[in-house]
């Protein structure tokens, strides 16, 4: 690595974060996780999701906090060891365990149970098999098993799996701009935050195309990673922070188009200056652990399983409690354990 890259490294350092249980990052994560839950709710029960304004629905505008503060903390990932091993390594560590504990829980447990065929038929198609390529996630993603919810309204296993190719696929863009400028790495991401944003702006109504939404979730995330590369955490004093959340809900009564680069620029700035903050919320979330991976895993198979047996209200509430429970499992028994092995 090159003087100035060691130097950028010096700098990013200086954050001023302060320790896990005096932030609220986790506690926004988990807020977000239930509100892609609340959002999918609606969907399989066959009504209309609800939206923020000209942001669209729920559950991508969840979509999009996840994302900035995705953006934010893999910089530093990177700016902290930048060894592309290690790298991809961390990265692995992160997303794949609970993903391949989902998945094959999914197929072998879930679909067994939910399926309107006989067990050896469920095993002798082929799309059970082939499920399993969601693990990887570089092969798209499979949203149906064979007779699996065939009975509810529509017959999605995981919709929430959607997001993951594109959380990996900012990963690999990261790690490819910062090895083609690495004297100039913290450039890259200012760039990129640009290039995705404008791109975003004049393409079609985004929830019209995956590519304009993949453009807008790209903004956000590379607008995080270069709030970390420039130091400007500290920066985001109350000021900044209500006067981009005053910003963000005058974008939600504005144009679809207008409220394009309002997202983009004052959403990472609202996310990462709360998160930042201490809070009541914060500090017991923290200290139980970050089960929001785990709760977006697992929300959307467990609302199918209980969609119509109960009433909206108490499955929404039933579907809460479970997810809970299973994010919980999911960081104890899997998440804290990879992450254990991540190299130093």
């Amino acid at each position: 690595m090159g003087q100035k890259a060691m130097a950028v490294q010096a700098h990013t350092e200086k954050q001023g974060l302060a320790p896990r249980a005096q932030t609220s990052f986790d506690a926004i994560r988990l807020l977000a996780a239930f509100g892609v839950l609340v959002s999918h709710h609606f969907l399989v029960d066959g009504r209309p999701q609800p939206t923020v304004g000209a942001y669209g629905q729920l559950g991508p505008f969840c979509i999009y906090v996840f994302f900035a503060i995705s953006g934010y903390f893999i910089a530093g990932s990177w700016f902290r060891n930048p060894d592309t091993l290690r790298y991809w390594a961390k990265r692995s560590l992160r997303i794949f365990p609970a993903l391949f504990a989902t998945v094959l829980l999914t197929v072998f447990v879930i679909g067994p149970l939910a399926t309107v065929h006989e067990i050896p038929e469920y095993f002798a198609d082929l799309r059970t098999w082939s499920y399993l390529k969601n693990a990887l996630l570089i092969f798209g993603i499979q949203y149906d098993l064979p007779g699996v919810f065939a009975d509810n309204l529509g017959s999605t296993v995981n919709l929430s799996l959607w997001s993951l190719p594109l959380e990996l696929a900012m990963y690999a863009v990261l790690g490819i701009g910062v090895l083609l400028l690495p004297d100039r790495s913290r450039i890259t991401f200012p760039v990129l935050a640009v290039a995705s944003g404008f791109l975003w702006f004049v393409a079609p109504d985004p929830t019209a195309s995956s590519f304009a939404l993949a453009l807008g979730l790209g903004a956000t995330f590379f607008t995080g990673a270069t709030i970390y590369a420039y130091g400007m955490l500290s920066r985001l004093t109350n000021t900044a922070v209500i006067s981009a959340g005053a910003m963000l809900g005058l974008g939600a009564v504005l144009s679809v188009e207008a409220s394009r680069p309002i997202l983009w620029v004052a959403l990472p700035i609202v996310v990462l200056g709360l998160g930042s903050r201490a809070s009541r919320l914060g500090t017991v979330v923290a200290r139980t652990g970050d089960i929001s991976y785990g709760v977006y895993l697992w929300a959307f198979p467990i609302q199918q399983l209980l969609i119509g047996a109960v009433g909206f209200a108490a499955s929404m509430a039933l579907a809460v409690a479970l997810t809970t429970v299973a994010g919980w499992l999911s960081m104890k028994l899997i998440e804290v354990r990879a992450l254990a092995l991540r190299p130093r």
